[in-house]
């Protein structure tokens, strides 16, 4: 349902040592609809009563439903982290089986 690569995990670990993050969990959430489909978004969250925990390389992820069922139909999703000289560093997070524009 996600893969998270290595520089992804060491990064997302990072940030949750902050201690403003302490408690913090990684929210994987639907961010509407783009040119290629369906698109995720990222974000640290509090973890609710009806949110799916998803554990990948020692991190709990949370999804609500709506997101879990997307993940599900679309194949899943790949988070990286991709470190661009001329375009900044930054997360990537997107869906297996969704065209990329």
């Amino acid at each position: 349902m996600l893969t998270v690569t290595d520089t992804a995990a060491i990064k997302v670990k990072e940030v949750l040592e902050h201690p403003e993050n302490k408690g913090q969990f990684v929210r994987i959430y639907f961010d509407g609809i783009g040119w290629g489909g369906p698109r995720l978004g990222i974000a640290l969250d509090n973890k609710s009563n009806e949110d799916n925990v998803i554990n990948k390389s020692d991190i709990d992820f949370i999804v609500d439903q709506r997101s879990a069922e997307l993940l599900k139909r679309y194949g899943g999703a790949k988070l990286d982290y991709n470190e661009q000289r001329y375009y900044g560093s930054g997360f990537s997070l997107r869906l297996k089986d969704v065209a990329e524009c």
